[in-house]
């Protein structure tokens, strides 16, 4: 027979090992109070556990919890949870209550109810917001559901200056590993294969209103809607649409604005991209798609009347044709086309543009003092590269010369536009 009374303080911090991965991480401690009778075999326990000034930070989404103020209970039947309650750190407040209960035949059945009002969360790099929400997860646990509404105060997304163009993935391969590191991938898999059979129903409804706020790269473009999330956890299917209240696009030194903006949502998790903008240069009409999954959008320039792409490029740029531009505004168009190549995964401009004005190679750098400077050339035979650098001013331009005697025995010889010359061999081996 059991007859134990049970008092004390358990650091909330030793949940922090489980929560690693993310970076999540909790401070504060839980106070426990309570007692436990019954048998070894069949124990009832009666135990509280509060928390007083707790808090919560989790990086990965901005969110950080002051103020954490828990009441709980444990029970043979379950877990019964009074309130947990915290402030946002950065405004607003959160509120979990509710129970998960075994019931007569031992299944357990969860009843959590998440309120949300006025949170704000920022991550410090692309999003930041406010958001009011009732949320409840009901059921037993093979077949749980979340239910509810989002309402979206404010959502503001920052589109960074740069992205990577594409991410090569490596495909690495343990050879003749160790026994006991086969077998601890091989229970991982395992685990991990369990747990994807848990499958939560989902049923949420997202409001937007008109607060979305997309800025960044020279765009700047408001958007409102409304989605619905369905499906479950592994498989969700949201269907909805975000559409374009406002939105301009400063680009090539030049402003645009969007006659058609939307982001679509038709069943999968990733949104479609369909927006337009325009603008007037001289006697045609610029227009500007981003169109595709947002993962890989795809920037198309086009006119009315028609013409080739980089045309199009240089007339919003420079006000006149490709042909007509001189070095230092091939090398400004081409580092401008650079810059949008990030957001586009379409027809290679800087190809078109190589092909347009019969070169090999167009490549845009900086020099030590960070101006721009264009290399351009062409190959006259497979041994021989003649090609010219410019810089900012005339004074910077020079005419190169590589020519390969032997695959390892390889000259240079270059002429400057200030009348200075140098000539360079060199052996090159590739290992």
């Amino acid at each position: 027979a059991l007859n134990l009374r049970l008092s004390g303080n358990v650091p909330l911090s030793i949940a922090n090992a489980a929560l690693a991965a993310r970076a999540t991480q909790f401070a504060g401690r839980a106070k426990l109070d309570g007692v436990i009778e019954g048998t070894i075999s069949r124990p009832k326990p009666v135990i509280r556990i509060s928390t007083s000034n707790a808090s919560l930070t989790d990086p990965a989404s901005g969110l950080k919890l002051n103020r954490l103020v828990g009441r709980l209970s444990a029970t043979e039947g379950g877990l019964q949870i009074e309130t947990i309650s915290a402030d946002g750190g950065l405004g607003g407040t959160i509120e979990l209550s509710g129970a998960v209960l075994r019931e007569g035949n031992d299944a357990i059945r969860t009843r959590l109810n998440l309120e949300l009002a006025k949170l704000r969360f920022n991550d410090r790099r692309l999003l930041a917001g406010e958001v009011d929400g009732k949320l409840s997860l009901l059921g037993p646990l093979d077949n749980l559901a979340a239910r509810g509404s989002l309402f979206i105060r404010r959502f503001d997304v920052t589109v960074p200056a740069a992205t990577p163009r594409s991410i090569a993935v490596l495909d690495i391969k343990h050879i003749n590993a160790p026994r006991q590191l086969t077998a601890k991938l091989r229970n991982k898999k395992r685990r991990r294969s369990k747990s994807r059979t848990a499958k939560v129903a989902l049923d949420i409804f997202v409001d937007a209103a008109n607060r979305i706020f997309v800025r960044g790269r020279g765009l700047d473009a408001q958007l409102g809607g409304s989605l619905r999330v369905a499906g479950n956890t592994s498989v969700p299917v949201v269907e909805g649409a975000f559409a374009m209240e406002r939105g301009r696009l400063d680009i090539l030194g030049r402003r645009l604005d969007f006659r058609r903006g939307r982001i679509l949502f038709d069943g999968e998790l990733e949104p479609v991209l369909d927006m337009e903008a325009t603008t007037t240069v001289d006697d045609i009409t610029v227009l500007v798609t981003i169109s595709g999954a947002a993962s890989k959008p795809v920037f198309k320039f086009s006119s009315v009347p028609e013409l080739p792409e980089d045309e199009v490029i240089a007339r919003l740029l420079f006000n006149k044709g490709l042909v007509g531009l001189s070095p230092l505004q091939l090398v400004q168009l081409a580092d401008e086309v650079n810059k949008i190549g990030g957001l586009s995964t379409g027809p290679g401009i800087v190809e078109q543009l190589k092909r347009s004005v019969g070169i090999d190679v167009l490549d845009v750098s900086t020099d030590k003092t960070g101006a721009a400077t264009v290399s351009a050339g062409r190959y006259v035979n497979d041994k021989t590269y003649v090609g010219v650098k410019q810089g900012p001013d005339s004074k910077s331009g020079r005419v190169v010369i590589d020519h390969d005697f032997t695959k390892n025995l390889k000259a240079r010889g270059e002429v400057g536009a200030d009348g200075n010359s140098k000539v360079g061999v060199g052996l090159e081996w590739n290992y």
